[in-house]
């Protein structure tokens, strides 16, 4: 499945700046019908439009493979110093499993490198 994710990010016309699996599903500790949760980056000037045509079919594909929802959380690359705190992003960064870009930049971006 990761594979198929990062195959399908690299395909996108505006790629996300990072991406990652989080959750139960990177834990190994999901069920069968657990959600898939992803963290995806977008660059500031990337047109919301063309993004979220990008991310609805993603999602969608996530579910034809797996049977699972996909329940991605975006924010854009400006966003990423205001939210530092956030417990998401300390949980991506402990157990994410990265599918584009590189964790180093998500931990610079938000001062944890």
């Amino acid at each position: 499945m990761l594979a198929r994710i990062e195959e399908c990010l690299e395909s996108w016309k505006r790629p996300p700046l990072y991406a990652a699996v989080f959750g139960s599903m990177a834990r190994a500790t999901a069920g069968t019908t657990g959600d898939i949760d992803l963290l995806l980056v977008k660059d500031d000037d990337v047109p919301d439009e063309l993004w979220d045509a990008q991310l609805a079919k993603l999602a969608d594909d996530i579910s034809k493979w797996t049977g699972n929802d996909a329940r991605p959380v975006t924010c854009s690359a400006s966003d990423l110093a205001r939210r530092r705190g956030e417990p998401l992003f300390a949980e991506v960064l402990a157990d994410g499993l990265t599918v584009c870009g590189q964790r180093s930049w998500l931990q610079r971006q938000i001062g944890q490198a």
